[in-house]
């Protein structure tokens, strides 16, 4: 994803086995919530 501007993200919320995260304004494109997704998963480990 090329870096346009900083994603949004707020509201993020933690209990065990679960987690809540509001992501605010991305552009409406195919892909785009996945590749966020996928690189907040990288950075979990």
């Amino acid at each position: 994803m090329a870096r346009e501007g900083k994603v949004k993200v707020g509201g993020i919320m933690a209990n065990t086995g679960l987690t809540t995260v509001n992501i605010h304004s991305l552009p409406d494109r195919p892909g785009v919530v996945g590749t966020v997704l996928h690189a907040m998963g990288k950075r979990s480990n």
